[in-house]
């Protein structure tokens, strides 16, 4: 080989002799690529950054969803608290105008209290459910309302009563129940009679 371009065989780590362009006969010593670029702190800062951000991002989308999907939960407990109660005060006696006791939210919580098989709110944790108010059907001019005081001719045998369920510590939910007169069933020995 001659005098300056001898090299060291290209072992990674070593230095590599290469001919100078310039001056004959002078040698430049250059480091040999080791094909291992490092990263500076730079770029591991920015990227360190990013996926914090996306991880922040992620854990605020499941908080979201979790808080999303308890309030859907609340919901659906109430309604459903809220249609086991009306269909448990469908079954207790009608109390006509002129009854005793009259017709009020708290005759109709009695009288559904009274009944043996009842749905009944306190038999759930967190829940209050009432009796808000009573209407009496009014019929006249070819259409009827239902108002809050009892017609002039009597009761029409319907009534509107309007019912509210609370969770303790989430929604609300409060819906109509319309009552209706039934007849009386028919006594043992007038049905043996007929």
């Amino acid at each position: 080989m001659r005098g300056a371009q001898r090299r060291t065989g290209g072992v990674p780590g070593r230095a590599v002799v290469r001919p100078c362009a310039r001056r004959a006969g002078v040698a430049r010593v250059t480091a040999a690529p080791t094909g291992q670029g490092g990263a500076s702190l730079l770029e591991v800062l920015l990227a360190v950054v990013l996926v914090g951000t996306v991880i922040i991002a992620l854990a605020a989308g499941m908080l979201a969803l979790i808080r999303a999907t308890r309030t859907t939960s609340d919901q659906q407990r109430a309604q459903s608290a809220l249609l086991s109660y009306a269909e448990s005060l469908k079954s207790s006696p009608y109390l006509p105008c002129g009854s005793n006791p009259p017709p009020s939210p708290a005759a109709y919580e009695a009288s559904h209290d009274a009944q043996p098989e009842r749905w009944n709110p306190a038999d759930h944790a967190r829940l209050d459910a009432s009796i808000d108010r009573v209407q009496f059907w009014h019929d006249g001019g070819g259409y009827g309302t239902y108002e809050d005081n009892c017609p002039a001719g009597g009761d029409r045998g319907r009534q509107l009563l309007t019912v509210t369920v609370q969770l303790a510590d989430g929604p609300t939910a409060s819906g109509p129940v319309v009552l209706t007169e039934r007849p009386d069933p028919p006594a043992d020995d007038e049905e043996e009679g007929s």
